[in-house]
């Protein structure tokens, strides 16, 4: 009988069969179909993990994984930016999950971390500075003369409901020499409304970048796959139920008395008895529990510059310094001539 021709003898061409495809799958090439091997012949998902630029991709996240404590807290809230997702864990286990809106290319989300101090039900909306020069001094123009003067249009504070203090008091915007003024020195802010742009809920967590998560008045961005249209803060889709998890945790606070809060809250400032600890994070891998890997876009370029900054010749990783003296014997390993039956061995790093 040839070899090959009975499907339930394990012959010699069977067996090379599997060493040929054990070596194109980066695992050892010994022809026994052990567990690994199973493993890849009836997982097709898993039969590319150690293609090179899988590989890279996994150190680039690896990298990542060191930037955050080794203990992360019981309970934390993380949002994964590329993925465009919030996650509440408690325990090690996620307990809540909902989809989040993040900054745009041009005013990324910051990835940090700090702890969140308070929830505040019916906020104000502090303009930033951004905002105020960028895209509301814009639509701030002159019309008339004459007799009865220059004046200006200002209809866009009020179609926003904006309103403007200066050293505390507040200030008609007709009294204001807009061709003059730094606007940066004056403070815009929108009342608290069924209008405002944050919706009913902010969750604080002070930072030096002045971002945070809130409700959105633009629910339909939740629909989309790629959701960047921010300015840099996290809009979450679900914010009522985000505060219920938070502070039944936190406060023990029903459900019924988050929903009060959430419909009938003016700047309601509820303080965290325990500070919960958030991280803002970029991971455009995951490895799934099944051992299989999800990736996603890299959104603002992230992955690009660490690959510049981390890896050298495409082998080398800066998280792990190579000796001078190791990299000047490993060139002159490479510039000697080999002899028959001499194996150079490479340092890894």
């Amino acid at each position: 009988m040839p070899q090959g021709s009975d499907p339930e003898l394990y012959d010699e061409t069977v067996g090379k069969a599997v060493k040929r495809f054990q070596t194109a799958h980066n695992t050892a090439a010994d022809g026994v179909v052990g567990p690994g091997t199973r493993r890849l012949l009836n997982n097709p998902h898993l039969r590319n993990a150690g293609n090179p630029a899988d590989i890279e991709k996994i150190l680039l996240n690896m990298e990542r994984w060191r930037w955050l404590p080794q203990d992360q807290g019981r309970f934390y809230v993380t949002v994964n930016v590329p993925e465009f997702m919030l996650r509440v864990v408690k325990d090690d286990e996620a307990v809540y999950t909902t989809r989040v809106v993040v900054g745009k290319t041009k005013t990324p989300t910051p990835i940090f971390s700090n702890d969140m101090k308070s929830v505040v039900f019916g906020p104000y909306w502090n303009v930033p500075n951004s905002i105020k020069t960028g895209e509301i001094r814009p639509y701030i123009r002159p019309y008339g003369g004459g007799w009865y003067g220059r004046r200006w249009d200002t209809r866009v504070l009020a179609q926003h409901e904006l309103r403007i203090k200066y050293n505390g008091q507040e200030i008609d915007p007709q009294s204001i020499d807009w061709s003059r003024v730094d606007i940066r020195k004056l403070h815009f802010y929108q009342p608290p409304s069924p209008t405002n742009v944050l919706g009913r809920v902010k969750f604080v967590f002070p930072n030096k970048h002045d971002v945070y998560m809130h409700d959105t008045q633009e629910k339909h961005y939740f629909n989309k796959t790629v959701r960047a249209e921010s300015h840099g803060c996290m809009r979450v889709q679900n914010p009522d139920e985000f505060a219920a998890v938070l502070l039944k945790y936190d406060r023990n606070w029903s459900a019924e008395k988050t929903r009060d809060a959430f419909n009938t809250g003016y700047d309601k400032h509820v303080p965290l008895n325990n500070a919960i600890p958030v991280y803002v994070t970029y991971f455009t891998l995951w490895v799934n529990e099944d051992g299989s890997i999800k990736t996603y876009g890299d959104l603002y370029g992230h992955d690009r510059r660490m690959r510049t900054a981390l890896l050298k010749n495409g082998r080398d990783y800066a998280a792990v310094k190579r000796p001078a003296e190791t990299a000047k014997k490993e060139r002159q390993a490479e510039m000697a001539p080999k002899r028959a039956g001499t194996r150079f061995a490479r340092t890894g790093y």
